[in-house]
């Protein structure tokens, strides 16, 4: 068998062109390497964010190989003794190719300045799954048969509808089970065991699959057509326990607990050293210079207002309940938002917010805007935002763009004006 491998190693055109899908894969993570570089496991995640494209190509790939190795002999009587061997050189390879993956994170992080640790393994495990499966997928297409277009196209769009289907669902949600691929890894979400573990359990019975069904579908074929003897029983029942064994397993997939989970809020977050502290993950270490800046102009901005801080904003999901604000990437705009929010929202009692049928709640809630987004512009010392950071709300941004270029005057006018449109509908409504 060793043998085998070894010439399958060598002469598979799959294994020949592993090296451009690692290399592939690592211009994909490098392109959004401002997203991960720094926390570990944003860095593991993203190692499966580009298997959404990659995977279902290495399926179609293994497909056109498995289905150009097959051969009508072989396909009536179920001998492919190639089978095994090729799909182990398959997963071999891409192992191969999580394993270039993984070193680009490690490589990009150490340089990052990243905090203590390392990959988390729970990414890497379903990394391996999806590629395994994929692979999969493609072998028992290609051995199936059929038009030489068939199975690589087949193998693509499920591989590809599989992945797409299932993600980006939410933590906690019971169809995460299903997730495969990550678009971010935040430092508050978990991997279950039992949720990786069943991964795992799903690319076995692929790769089962692949080995097995074709050759029992080709008995299957042959006894009906009376050109083989029927199976002797000890065949039979290893048969059927090997079905049964699937069957509970893909039960156990579909059925199984969440794979994401909000993490343990660790006893000792990190903080700024700053008049306003902000507190994140320990993983999120790396954001701390950039954080210390925003929290010292939020500081200056609030005692310009006359607006009072906490002594403490946390990361989202450190203080469930509290203000926090979140972290997407290395950048700091949308924690900007968040603490811009915060400030405003100090201009006014919380008891005295008016509410949805409030007539002044139109006016209250366009101030608070329009003051949220200049002071969210002063916290990121900017006069835009950037080009596709999007807004639900109905502000207008070019004119606190306007105003975040005007001269100081004009602005602590617009920002006193908000200010009283506030107070006036909050009094109001505590009246």
């Amino acid at each position: 068998m060793s043998g085998v491998l070894r010439i399958e190693l060598r002469r598979s055109l799959l294994v020949r062109v592993a090296p451009l899908a690692a290399v592939g894969l690592v211009a994909l993570m490098l392109s959004d390497r401002h997203q991960w570089q720094g926390v570990w496991p944003e860095a593991s995640a993203a190692i499966t964010a580009p298997l959404c494209y990659l995977g279902p190509a290495l399926a179609g790939a293994a497909a056109w190989e498995a289905r150009r190795r097959r051969g009508e002999r072989d396909s009536r009587n179920g001998g492919e003794p190639w089978a095994g061997p090729l799909l182990a050189a398959y997963l071999l390879a891409g192992a191969g190719v999580i394993a270039v993956g993984a070193i680009c994170a490690v490589a990009v992080n150490l340089s990052a300045s990243a905090p203590v640790g390392f990959l988390w393994p729970s990414y890497l495990i379903i990394a391996l799954a999806v590629v395994s499966e994929c692979l999969a997928v493609g072998v028992l297409l290609g051995r199936l048969g059929g038009p030489a277009w068939f199975a690589p196209v087949v193998a693509v769009l499920a591989c590809f509808l599989r992945l797409i289907t299932t993600q980006g669902t939410a933590v906690g949600a019971p169809e995460s089970r299903l997730t495969r691929v990550f678009l971010a890894g935040h430092a508050w979400v978990a991997l279950t065991p039992a949720g990786v573990t069943l991964a795992v359990v799903e690319a076995a019975i692929v790769i089962a699959a692949a080995l097995a069904l074709p050759g029992l579908l080709a008995a299957l074929r042959a006894r009906r057509e009376r050109t083989a003897f029927p199976q002797p029983r000890r065949t039979r029942v290893a048969v059927t326990a090997g079905c049964a064994v699937c069957v509970l397993g893909a039960g156990l997939v579909l059925t199984g607990p969440p794979l994401t989970v909000e993490r343990a809020i660790p006893e000792h977050p990190v903080c700024t050293d700053t008049q306003l502290r902000l507190c994140v993950w320990p993983e999120d270490a790396a954001r701390l210079p950039a954080l210390t800046t925003l929290a010292e102009r939020a500081a200056e901005q609030a005692d310009a207002l006359g607006l009072e801080l906490p002594d403490h904003v946390s990361a989202y999901g450190l203080e469930p309940g509290a203000s926090n604000f979140t972290i997407e990437s290395d950048s700091v705009w949308f924690a900007a938002n968040d603490l811009a929010g915060i400030i405003v929202g100090s201009a006014v009692s919380v008891d005295c917010l008016p509410t949805d049928a409030d007539p002044d709640a139109a006016d209250f809630y366009r101030a608070y805007g329009e003051l949220q987004g200049l002071i969210e512009l002063r916290l990121q010392d900017a006069d835009a935002r950037p080009a596709g950071m999007g807004d639900t709300r109905e502000i207008d941004r070019e004119e606190i763009s306007r105003v975040a270029r005007s001269d100081q005057a004009t602005q602590d006018a617009w920002i006193q004006e908000r200010l009283d449109t506030m107070r006036d509908s909050a009094a109001e409504q505590c009246r």
